[in-house]
């Protein structure tokens, strides 16, 4: 600061207590335009968050970090970010379209399969392709071996049932997965335990051989058959299970038969124990989930195929399950510790309710909140493009329109601070609302103006491609003028004003390029006589200036640089183009910039002392060489008897430093007492 830093408060000091002292002495953090955290660091090594880097910016004497910088930037490789491929991959399933010159994303229908394909190739983490495969199998409509054979109307009519049964093949894929090694390693405990884990993944051959190893012949003759068990033949199972709590017997039984008898009986929740009654006919009551710690996904598939609800649809099982979590009697909950649900369990609600005729009491799922499992910190793309594929896909999905605006601009934050502009830019452009959207992009382009490269030259190739704003213009649809005025403002960041100019002259922000010309690059150039550059660059305005301009104001502004320009040019060549029509032309623009500059003078006069303005110094300084220059021309036409008094006296109207001002005003006392004597004679 150019002064010395005080506490902005009405207080003295030294009434201050020794924290509010220390308080306005303290440095504050503060975010940097790129999004970068400065902050005063406790010199002990800073660790950073994954995906953040620390950079010392102020070391002590001992080379400790005392003021640090952390943001995202170099987390992610910036040259992978705007080639095609990446913008083919952001844009796989989207339209980019333009509204009133404002480009918008809108995504097309695809199937999940599809976009599951494309993940896959990117190597995406398996966690997220469980997702869109559970969502192919609910949502895609497509031919597999459990439609084969089938006319289009059947499949129509058996629709639930193909569901089911892909739905089968999917959580027995999925479980085996997952849990594969563990069902192995529990054939080695009890053969009950085996079965029941078996059974999860649905492998009921595999359950029937661990019992008949233990020659336990009756459950494995029951357990073979579960899968063609009915109503009629579970509640027989249940009236077998109650007969038994009611005489004593299940004290005798272990735990994990116990179990296995529900699961046939079409109990996959608790099993019901007896207590209140002589130790010798205890028995406990246990959640059969948290008994063999299954998660929700093995809980819901027992439900799936040997609860009470086996011969009706998905979304009969879904309601079953859901009531049962919700009365606590299934533990196995498909919500994490803060509440949120699993995107798998998500995506059966929401099948369950998009189904024609489905079951009451299950609430829609909204996104894109629905699937705040996915969001990690500082990585909100997984929610995005999954949130993105389901309201595109899937029709009458319930979406909060606050919420996805705002995670649309949680990752254009994320991508930004990245250095990701193309990314960042790709979730700006689905922002709903045309204004808010503009000024969005516009502040990112600003953000990032550094790394916004000269355009590709016109048939360049595909290779010229890969260059950043050329992907953002002709694959986002971004104006250009939105490009260039980003350009235009880094430019003048970086004090280079004539190429402020040229890119604001591009951005078609005329008045702007104007106002640069007057104030930066043509009082500069006059400084430095450099006539070719600053012609060069008025050339840039075009033929028809005023029309972009205001005939008043560029008459009053460029015009004069252009008039002064086009008077040197003729001065420098008059040699060589003495003639008639050369000389007419000087005069006029002499006889223009005269009028011109006398007003510019007035005008400047009443501007009062310029203080520390560089901009309005170097202004004034090109005033007066022009004056100085005009009024040499008109003195030395002067000399040879070609002006008269009163044009000699309007010399001294022009901007003219003092000393120049004196040596004019002596020439004209003594061109008037050269009159006053002559007439005397």
């Amino acid at each position: 600061f150019p002064y010395a830093k005080r506490a902005k408060t009405v207080d003295d000091d030294s009434e201050m207590a020794a924290h509010d002292k220390s308080w306005h002495a303290s440095f504050k953090p503060h975010f940097t335009p790129t999004n970068g955290l400065i902050y005063k660091s406790n010199g002990e090594g800073d660790h950073s968050e994954v995906g953040w880097n620390t950079e010392g910016l102020v070391t002590d004497s001992r080379g400790r970090n005392v003021v640090a910088l952390t943001s995202l930037r170099g987390s992610l490789d910036h040259t992978t970010s705007t080639t095609p491929m990446n913008v083919e991959s952001l844009l796989a399933d989207a339209l980019v379209i333009e509204r009133d010159g404002i480009p918008f994303v809108e995504h097309q229908a695809v199937p999940f399969s599809q976009t599951k394909n494309r993940f896959t190739q990117h190597h995406t983490n398996q966690t997220e392709l469980d997702i869109y495969e559970l969502a192919h199998v609910l949502f895609d409509d497509y031919e597999d071996e459990f439609s084969l054979g089938l006319s289009r109307q059947q499949q129509q009519e058996y629709v639930g049932n193909i569901r089911k049964d892909r739905l089968t093949k999917y959580l027995s894929t999925l479980i085996w997965r997952r849990h594969g090694d563990r069902i192995r390693a529990s054939e080695k405990s009890n053969a009950p335990t085996t079965a029941i884990l078996y059974l999860t993944a649905n492998n009921i051959r595999a359950a029937c051989d661990a019992l008949m190893n233990e020659k336990d012949f009756h459950l494995t003759l029951l357990v073979s058959q579960i899968d063609s068990v009915d109503n009629t033949v579970q509640r027989d199972i249940g009236d077998q299970l109650a007969a038994w709590r009611d005489q004593g017997v299940i004290s005798e039984m272990s735990e994990e038969i116990r179990a296995l008898y529900e699961i046939i009986a079409g109990n996959t929740g608790v099993c019901e124990g007896k207590q209140d009654v002589p130790v010798e006919n205890r028995a406990s009551t246990f959640s059969i989930s948290e008994k063999f710690d299954l998660d929700w996904i093995q809980a819901f598939a027992l439900s799936l195929w040997y609860g009470r609800q086996k011969g009706h649809g998905i979304q009969d099982t879904v309601k079953e399950f859901q009531d049962k979590v919700t009365s606590q009697e299934e533990s196995a909950s498909p919500l994490d510790e803060r509440g949120n649900e699993d995107p798998l369990w998500v995506l059966l609600k929401l099948f369950a309710t998009q189904t024609k005729g489905h079951v009451g009491g299950l609430e829609k799922p909204t996104f894109p909140q629905a699937l705040s499992t996915l969001a990690a910190r500082w990585n909100s793309q997984v929610v995005f493009r999954l949130y993105h594929a389901i309201v595109s896909t899937v029709p009458s999905v319930n979406v909060d329109d606050n919420k996805a605006e705002e995670l649309a601009v949680s990752l254009a934050f994320e991508c930004s601070a990245r250095g990701d502009v193309v990314g960042a830019a790709c979730a700006l452009l689905h922002i709903s609302d045309p204004g808010v959207r503009t000024q969005y992009i516009k502040d990112l382009l600003n953000a990032h103006g550094a790394v916004l490269s000269d355009p590709p030259k016109y048939g360049a190739g595909a290779q010229s491609q890969q260059n950043l704003l050329g992907v953002l213009e002709q694959r986002l649809s971004i104006p250009s003028t939105w490009l260039y005025a980003a350009k235009a403002l880094h430019a003048r960041s970086a004090n280079d004003s004539v190429a402020e100019l040229s890119y604001q002259i591009l951005a078609k922000d005329f008045p702007a390029a104007h106002q640069t010309l007057l104030l930066r690059v043509a009082p500069r150039l006059v400084i430095d006589e450099n006539w070719t550059v600053l012609s060069s660059i008025l050339k840039q305005f075009g033929n028809s200036p005023e029309e972009h301009i205001g005939a008043i104001a560029w008459s009053e502004g460029g015009g004069v640089y252009e008039a002064f320009v086009v008077l040197m040019g003729l001065e420098e060549s008059k040699k060589a183009h003495s003639n008639q029509a050369v000389k007419a032309e000087r005069d006029a623009l002499l006889h223009h910039l005269r009028k011109a500059l006398t007003i510019m003078n007035a005008n400047e006069t009443n501007l009062g002392p310029l203080g520390k303005d560089k901009e309005k110094l170097e202004e004034r300084v090109a005033l007066r060489e022009m004056g100085r220059a005009v009024a040499a021309i008109l003195n030395h036409e002067s000399e040879g008897g070609q002006r008269s008094l009163l044009e000699k006296k309007s010399i001294l109207d022009l901007p003219l430093t003092a000393d120049a001002r004196l040596s004019h005003a002596t020439a004209l006392g003594v061109d008037y007492y050269r009159g006053v004597m002559a007439t005397a004679r």
